[in-house]
């Protein structure tokens, strides 16, 4: 992993993509309560006496789950707009919402630390026991997992969330990660050597159990739908490069059908997930041997399309590139020479116009919904920060914030019109809110976290409807977490 300036934090792309609101709403458009009728509680002096590590949000804004960390560490429910309080779990543990329905995975719990609970927003319930690959649909009201976790090993199983009861719908050990249609229509998974991918071939099943193999998907080592209609999956070649990109419609049987050719040594991802465009109809490749090209794929039809020549791109990092929201642009980052070494961050168009240059040293996350790039650059040897939201059409700045401290975890809110940040000073922690009409930031709190045992700086946070956050407060006889309505 290449040294990342100072300590620059990014939120996963997809807590981007749950952010996303347009302005703040009278009511939620699931029929949540109203933003305003929090006001009463934002205005309370903390919600909970503890400091929050973690928060989790509901959809419709009913109740939020904060990860405590005290005497003993707590999961509490805090209700809206009532502000009532329960402890959901009297432990650390991680927490992963399960799609839209406000149902929550409680991992590592137990005394072994080996059980997965749910907690449906009334009661906490065991759903199974270990550690294996496991997905859930988009609405969450189901779990694909290995079988082995419900006690049929070289299988695939599912966990109705609602009732907890399981059942077997494949006959084919899991390897590696589970792929789901959006419409948690059709399941797709690598099946045969543990220890290979030359020994691997793919599994696809429908919800209601049919199971087929695709016995041309041999050496198979990434799986994924690019739509409800496509399954996109990479073979790999006998020297271990990346093969073939194929596909595959879901339903159609022993089929697939090639997207782009192997080349020497191929189009591959030697260490990047696939990059799907949002539209879903083209995916980012690199070819190689070094120095490498970036290419898009047209994933139903077409020649691939050259983006950039001698790229060099940074080791290991995870997302080196990405699809702008409206599938326009290919936003890049490379690695410059030099000890320590630059991370120049480009952009190229999707009509074959030249790169140009955004920064020349930066990290950077995609907005949501427009043809924009949130920028975060950071000088050493001045010790200064800055955050830039900027346009790629024009090259603008629409938003831009200078700080003497590292900022972390910038979350694009609103039509990518605001942004929600943090600062970390040393061990003190600050909330800002960005936008147009607040274009010098506003203070939403600051806090110290040098008391708290074994914590990492608390993710920042807004809820997905972008109504609120939730800050720590070190006010004196009254410390904890408190709810902050975000600005107009």
């Amino acid at each position: 992993m290449p040294p990342q300036p100072r300590a620059l934090v990014f939120l996963p792309l997809l807590a981007l993509f749950a952010c996303e609101q347009s302005a703040l709403e009278p009511m939620d458009p699931a029929g949540g309560i109203a933003c305003q009728a929090l006001k009463p509680l934002a205005d309370r002096q903390v919600l909970v006496p503890e400091k929050t590590h973690y928060a989790y949000y509901t959809p419709d804004r009913s109740f939020l789950l904060l990860q405590t960390r005290g005497n003993p560490d707590r999961l509490i429910r805090v209700d809206l707009p009532s502000g009532d309080t329960r402890t959901v779990i009297d432990a650390l543990t991680l927490v992963e919402p399960l799609g839209t329905s406000g149902s929550f995975l409680l991992l590592g719990t137990g005394d072994d630390a080996s059980e997965v609970e749910v907690y449906d927003g009334t009661q906490v319930r065991p759903l199974f026991s270990g550690s294996c690959p496991w997905r859930s649909t988009p609405d969450g009201t189901r779990l694909y997992l290995d079988g082995s976790c419900v006690g049929e090993a070289d299988s695939l199983a599912v966990i109705d969330v609602a009732t907890g009861t399981s059942k077997i719908v494949a006959h084919h050990a899991v390897m590696g990660p589970l792929a789901i249609t959006p419409n948690g229509q059709w399941i797709a998974y690598q099946t045969g050597d543990s220890y290979s991918n030359h020994n691997r071939t793919l599994v696809v099943v429908d919800v209601a159990g049919n199971a087929y193999t695709i016995a041309l998907a041999q050496d198979v080592s990434l799986v994924e739908f690019a739509d409800n209609d496509l399954l996109v999956f990479q073979t790999t070649d006998p020297a271990d490069f990346p093969g073939d990109i194929r596909g595959h419609h879901p339903g159609s049987g022993d089929t697939s059908f090639l997207i782009a050719a192997k080349r020497d040594p191929g189009f591959g991802f030697p260490c990047y997930s696939h990059q799907f465009s949002p539209d879903r109809t083209r995916v980012l490749a690199v070819q190689g041997p070094a120095p490498y090209s970036i290419y898009s794929i047209p994933l139903r039809g077409g020649d691939p399309q050259l983006l950039v020549e001698d790229w060099h791109g940074p080791s290991s990092v995870e997302q080196p590139f990405a699809f702008d929201a409206q599938s326009k642009y290919a936003v890049f980052q490379s690695q410059g020479e030099g000890e320590p070494p630059l991370y120049p961050l480009s952009v190229v168009d999707l009509q074959g116009s030249k790169p140009k240059e955004l920064s020349p040293d930066a990290w950077f996350a995609m907005t949501p919904s427009t043809s924009s790039v949130l920028i975060v650059e950071s000088d050493n040897g001045r010790q200064t920060s800055r955050l830039r939201l900027t346009d790629l059409p024009t090259g603008r700045d629409r938003l831009t914030y200078a700080s003497n401290a590292d900022l972390a975890y910038p979350t694009v809110l609103r039509g990518d019109q605001a942004v929600l940040f943090a600062e970390l000073d040393g061990d003190t922690r600050r909330v800002r809110f960005l936008s147009a009409k607040h274009p010098q930031s506003v203070l939403l709190g600051e806090w110290n976290d040098s008391t708290c045992r074994g914590c990492s700086p608390m993710p920042v946070q807004a809820d997905p409807t972008a109504c609120f956050t939730v800050v720590n407060t070190d006010k004196a006889g009254n410390p904890g977490t408190r709810l902050v309505l975000l600005p107009e």
